[in-house]
């Protein structure tokens, strides 16, 4: 995957048994914006085609990054 710029993300937020936002003619979804199941606490982020676990969260603890 090449580098991309970020610039029109969306933050959505639902319950874990809402059905997830997809592409639509009304409504575009941009590479990086994410989605937050407020009650499970599960983290999505839009890779342009599908929602994916958003690691970072996990990948920074792991490492120590502050």
């Amino acid at each position: 995957m090449a580098t991309i710029l970020i610039t029109k993300i969306k933050q959505y937020m639902g319950l874990s048994t809402d059905p997830k936002p997809a592409n639509t003619p009304e409504e575009t979804i941009y590479p990086g914006s994410t989605l937050h199941h407020y009650d499970t606490g599960a983290q999505f982020i839009w890779d342009g085609t599908n929602w994916q676990d958003d690691l970072r969260l996990i990948y920074a603890l792991e490492h120590g990054i502050t």
